[in-house]
């Protein structure tokens, strides 16, 4: 019984401090902004050495780590050249892939080389 009445009182202790600190607690205001496509991108300013920080892993990217793209704009297209090291491997590695952009689509119209040859693979458009 005394086990009972110990929990018992445990789990009122914890119930009043989270109230009494929830009461206290000042939340920040908190605006929310609409997530809208832009209207026209400049290609230009998107030009140069990008750091990636943190992403969220894809099977081709899963071991890399202090990557750095570096894009280069060209006619209808960016050029991306890709640097990185695998974890526990001091050698650098790189990669090169072209990212096309279709003036038509502001909202995510793009694709990558790589993208493009899977899918045209998948349509059976297979080139070399």
């Amino acid at each position: 019984m005394k086990l009972k009445n110990f929990k018992f009182l445990c789990l009122l202790i914890l119930l009043f401090s989270s109230a009494l600190l929830t009461s206290f607690t000042i939340l920040p205001q908190i605006n929310v902004i609409e997530n809208k496509a832009i209207a026209k991108i400049n290609f230009k300013n998107f030009q140069g050495k990008w750091y990636s920080l943190t992403s969220i892993p894809t099977a081709l990217d899963k071991k890399w780590c202090k990557t750095v793209e570096n894009y280069t704009l060209k006619d209808d297209h960016l050029d991306v050249f890709t640097t990185y090291y695998k974890i526990g491997n001091t050698e650098q590695k790189s990669i090169k892939s072209k990212l096309f952009f279709y003036s038509g689509n502001p909202d995510g119209g793009d694709e990558s080389s790589v993208c493009l040859a899977i899918k045209n693979w998948l349509q059976g458009n297979r080139t070399s």
